[in-house]
Formats: structure tokens, C-alpha cells, sequence
């Protein structure tokens, strides 16, 4: 159900963060926020999230209400004594260099209440059989950028173990952005769908 959504939102913000500098590749649907270690300077994780309430009503049988949360990572230095310092955060100062508030920005105009996502979606979805409506609306936001370490990033253990990190290490920052209302008929899912 969420794959073809998630593609769409992919496709979008490749699209429109590319005039900052973003690379197609650093642009990926992911399990988690987590990236991989061989972005660039930005990196933006795709990924779903449940913020589903505990109980199901009645409406929930037919249609489910689906979240989408879009990560952006921005790497605070090149090499471990390179720190890139305020300017990561906001682009004041230095209008040359992507920042981080002006990625999530770029984000959320991409996508908030935008019907060409949940188009792109359907057509994605149309050989399952899935039909989406409603476009994708700003639900919350980390309003200020975390820290992240290494651990940030999909390492493997062995190429973890060759390089020696500070505990209080800071490797990139990362805030999040979660959209929710497209929502998916479960009535298309409830046959098998004819694929050719």
C-alpha cells in the first residue's frame, strides 16, 4: 500500500531539491531515517511511520490513513575535525551553502497539499490495484535539527570497527518533516490484483 507513495514522494523531491544541490541518489525510500554512508553533503531519507490512533473506528475498515516521513541529514563536516559550525543549520552568512533550514523548507512546499504526488501514486499502485486520494498534508515536525553520531549512518560492522569515533562525535544534523492524508481504499485490496 505504501510503496507506490513513497515512490511518488521520491520522485518529487528528487525533482524540486535538485536547484539546491541535492543529488538524485541521496534522495532514497528507506526502512528508517537512517542513510547511507555514502551520501553527499545532504541526504534524505523517505520512509513510513505509524501515528496511527489505538483504537480502529468504523471508517478505518474501508479507507486507511497513510503517513509518510521525510528525513533530511546534512553532514556537519568532510573529515573528522572539519566542523561546518551555525551556517549548517540556517544559510545566513553564506548563501553559497545548502542549509539545512532551507532543505526542509523546500520540502514541505514540495509536498504539502500537492495532488500531482497522489496522482503519481495511483499510477504507481494501479497494476496492485490501489487508488489514493487526498493529498499529503503537514502533520508535525522536529522543530529544531537533532545531533546524530555515526551510528546515523548504515555502516557495516566491519567497516565500523576500522575507523575510531568519539562517543560525543557529532556527525550531521537531521530534522524530519511527517505528512499524513493520502488515503488508500482498502476495497481495491480485497481482490487479487491481475498483473501482465
Amino acid at each position: 500500500m505504501l510503496a507506490p507513495l513513497l515512490k511518488a514522494v521520491r520522485d518529487e523531491l528528487r525533482k524540486n531539491l535538485r536547484p539546491l544541490g541535492v543529488e538524485r541518489e541521496s534522495v532514497e525510500v528507506t526502512p528508517d531515517e537512517k542513510v547511507t554512508a555514502i551520501v553527499g553533503q545532504v541526504a534524505v531519507s523517505i520512509y513510513s511511520v505509524d501515528i496511527s490512533p489505538a483504537s480502529i473506528s468504523g471508517n478505518a475498515i474501508l479507507v486507511t490513513d497513510l503517513t509518510v516521513a521525510v528525513g533530511a541529514t546534512l553532514r556537519v563536516r568532510e573529515i573528522p575535525v572539519d566542523r561546518r559550525g551555525v551556517e549548517s543549520i540556517t544559510d545566513i552568512g553564506n548563501s553559497s551553502q545548502i542549509s539545512l533550514d532551507e532543505i526542509i523548507q523546500r520540502i514541505v512546499r514540495s509536498i504539502h497539499g500537492r495532488p500531482s504526488i497522489v496522482q503519481q501514486a495511483t499510477i504507481y499502485g494501479e497494476k496492485l490495484g490501489i487508488v489514493y486520494s487526498e493529498p499529503l498534508f503537514l502533520a508535525r515536525s522536529i522543530s529544531t535539527a537533532e545531533e546524530k553520531g555515526p551510528d546515523h549512518f548504515n555502516i557495516s560492522e566491519n567497516a565500523n570497527s576500522d575507523v575510531q569515533y568519539n562517543e560525543t562525535d557529532i556527525e550531521a544534523l537531521y530534522q524530519e518533516v511527517v505528512f499524513q492524508g493520502a488515503k488508500c481504499f482498502q476495497a481495491a485490496l480485497d481482490f487479487e490484483p491481475e498483473l501482465n
